[in-house]
């Protein structure tokens, strides 16, 4: 969740055989985008800021979600 008053986030990384599959802004949204997967994958609590990761900051927001490669890893 957005913290308003450092420009920080909680986020979601989820890893799959050791391999970033996905970051995601909460559980909700990675269960709709991994389907039965969630139950296979690891997870990484991380935080983010604004100053730091910008680009990725502000595609959080949008999107809710970010996977680095589309294939299907099922």
């Amino acid at each position: 969740m957005l913290d308003p008053n450092k420009r920080e986030m909680k986020i979601i990384e989820a890893y799959y055989n050791g391999v970033l599959i996905g970051k995601f802004i909460d559980m909700h949204t990675l269960r709709n985008k991994l389907g039965n997967l969630t139950f296979k994958v690891s997870y990484k609590f991380i935080t983010i800021n604004e100053k730091s990761n910008k680009d990725l900051f502000w595609n959080m927001i949008k999107n809710g979600w970010i996977m680095p490669s589309e294939r299907k890893i099922r």
